[in-house]
């Protein structure tokens, strides 16, 4: 053990020590190496791919600086740099040394650099990159496990793993794309419905459309997808070419092709997608080795040719969510060539459906709804199974409950979807529709599950992409709900959840941004005091809301019932969730609705509608309770 005065000789000949390195500028040549080392680093890393330099280019550059570091400290002890040149240094000069002047001015920009350097490396290692998630593809976005919306790591390629590309539209007028998108449908729906294949989706598959600069190899690894049919479709006159061809990915492989020419009709059209379907499964149960039990089969839905053009066409607008006018007439015009065409009627449907609430009729919700009804109701006598025509009438059935204007059984209403769901499981506009339904009931998470489960099969459906975010952000669940908002381009039926969550995180940028972009409120110069409204709902904001509706009425909204949703999270009782249920189911959960939960309208309307008897007979959400025998709370 040191005795006092051994502590204080080991102090002394400490500090003697540094004395010494600073006094031979060692603590200054090592701090400036590192300084411009770094610097050399980003440089290197800069000019590497623009100079031709190979990949390596940075690590040698690294490695020679490492290693002459050593010999700068041993150089910087062993001499100085005068204004003759580099001299030894010599160890008389120490007492000398007091009196020569100060280098504080450079010793502080050298710390200064040393300072900004660590904090620019530590930004680097531990901050994530602005453009962290720009490149990936949207398939990443995944359904967590614990029932919450996530971004999930690409799962392994499965062998069994298959997409079905756009066919090519190879007719000489290049006009006939809808027609051969729908041949490659009818494939991919054939190939959807055997067990053994892991086929992925239309929406997903279809985006690589017009892309001639992405081969099959790319194009597989973004879809996740050992095995890729592609093909081109040419219509000339009474006949066609269809050419169509399965690829292994994995090694670029052609596993089957074929070229068929056939005079143009319904019969030979899916004769040919069944065959081209049931080729394609012989030869992956040849390369994989697998058994596929099931028949493969094209169901003929129409004989008659012009109609089944008509109907591809009405298709894609329906898939788009656009021209939904111009698709209901094409669709009337099929079934009067066809009157027991079932897709088309149920489609039809469908279309009908949606019209109003994205401005494609002048007709009301509940007449457009009438019409929806007769269609669907036709769809079913024709087949008994039609998925959208029962989906059709059940959210139809939950949309009369919530305007007050009917009175359904809502758990017969959750039958039917589940119903239509055990048809095919993974129908978007059901999976959709239930979780609208299971909100509204206040059945978050079971909301939840229905949408993540729809973005799993439907990566780029927009409508449950859109509720993931809103259900999410109802839930409270903000940094998982701006994650998958920020792959989301502005969809209005959900603006108030989606307003909500970008106050919440103060992201007014944002906030500003998407309600310049939409309809409602377009061009009103008091946005930032709706925002700071947003962010303090509880405050008095009569004044504000009286103004934005007077700027709506000046400024007719394409939108109707936009307006209405944006202003009533900021307003006090008399939110009245008929306004548009569409809203409604969004809002009324919010935790910012709170004052609305508290309300004579919540408890009036939770009645009216048929929730409250729901809630006695198959139980309360979490967030609710049932208070003697015919009254209830909510938090």
């Amino acid at each position: 053990m040191l005795s006092i005065d051994g502590r204080r000789l080991a102090k002394g000949t400490c500090l003697n020590f540094l004395d010494e390195l600073r006094r031979r500028s060692v603590l200054r040549v090592a701090a400036a190496y590192l300084v411009a080392g770094w610097l050399v680093m980003q440089i290197t890393g800069v000019i590497e791919s623009a100079a031709g330099l190979p990949d390596w280019a940075d690590g040698v550059a690294l490695i020679i600086l490492v290693a002459g570091f050593p010999t700068a400290l041993i150089i910087a002890w062993a001499f100085e740099l005068t204004p003759e040149g580099l001299k030894r240094t010599d160890t008389s000069d120490a007492a000398k040394s007091a009196g020569r002047t100060s280098y504080r001015s450079q010793d502080l920009a050298l710390i200064v650099g040393l300072f900004l350097v660590t904090v620019l490396m530590l930004g680097e290692r531990f901050l994530p990159s602005e453009n962290a998630d720009a490149g990936e593809p949207i398939e990443t976005i995944a359904a967590g496990s614990d029932g919450g919306a996530s971004f999930a790591e690409i799962p392994a390629i499965s062998d069994t793993s298959i997409a079905v590309l756009a066919f090519d539209d190879l007719s000489p007028n290049g006009d006939q794309e809808y027609f051969s998108d729908g041949i490659a449908e009818e494939i991919l729906n054939v190939l959807v419905r055997v067990e053994a294949l892991d086929v992925a989706s239309r929406t997903s598959a279809f985006q690589f459309k017009n892309q001639p600069d992405l081969g099959i190899p790319q194009i597989a690894e973004r879809l996740n997808v050992r095995h890729i049919v592609e093909g081109s479709v040419r219509r000339d006159g009474d006949t066609i070419r269809i050419t169509a061809q399965l690829i292994d990915a994995s090694n670029d492989r052609h596993l089957w092709s074929q070229t068929y020419d056939a005079a143009l009709t319904t019969g030979n059209l899916f004769a040919i997608q069944d065959e081209i379907a049931t080729a394609i499964v012989e030869a992956l149960q040849v390369a994989l080795g697998i058994e596929v039990t099931q028949d493969i089969e094209v169901e003929w839905t129409t004989d008659n040719l012009s109609a089944y053009e008509l109907y591809l066409r009405a298709r894609t607008l329906v898939q788009s969510r656009s021209e939904l006018d111009v698709a209901t007439e094409l669709l009337g015009r099929a079934v009067e060539l066809d009157p027991n065409f079932s897709e088309a009627w149920e489609l039809r449907a469908a279309a009908q459906l949606l019209s109003p609430n994205y401005g494609f009729t002048t007709l009301s919700e509940s007449e457009s709804d009438a019409l929806a009804i007769r269609f669907s109701q036709r769809a079913l006598e024709i087949e008994s199974e039609s998925v959208t025509a029962i989906a059709v009438q059940a959210v139809i059935r939950m949309g009369e409950n919530v305007r007050l204007e009917a009175n359904h059984d809502w758990f017969q209403i959750l039958n039917d979807f589940n119903r239509a769901l055990e048809i095919d499981p993974r129908n978007p506009e059901a999976l959709n529709w239930i979780a609208l339904t299971y909100a509204y009931t206040g059945s978050l998470h079971r909301a939840l599950r229905a949408v993540e489960t729809c973005s799993e099969y439907e990566p780029l459906y927009l409508p449950c992409r859109s509720n993931i975010v809103s259900l999410l952000t109802v839930l409270g669940r903000d940094e998982e709900a701006l994650e998958n908002a920020r792959h989301l381009i502005v969809f209005e039926n959900a603006l108030v959840t989606h307003m909500t969550l970008f106050a919440r995180a103060e992201e007014e940028w944002a906030f500003s941004l998407i309600l310049d972009q939409v309809s409602i409120l377009k061009g009103w110069p008091r946005i930032s005091e709706l925002y700071e409204a947003y962010r303090n709902p509880e405050a008095d904001h009569r004044e504000l809301v009286a103004d934005a509706r007077r700027f709506a009425e000046d400024h007719p909204s394409t939108y109707v019932d936009g307006i209405n949703g944006l202003l009533d999270p900021i307003t006090s009782d008399d939110f009245d969730a008929r306004f548009g249920w569409s809203f409604a189911i969004r809002m009324a959960w919010l935790p910012e609705m709170a004052h609305y939960r508290r309300s004579d309208a919540f408890k009036s309307h939770t009645i009216e509608s048929g929730i409250l008897a729901y809630w006695q007979a198959h139980g309360f959400p979490p967030q609710c309770r049932a208070v003697g025998t015919d009254d209830f709370e909510c938090d």
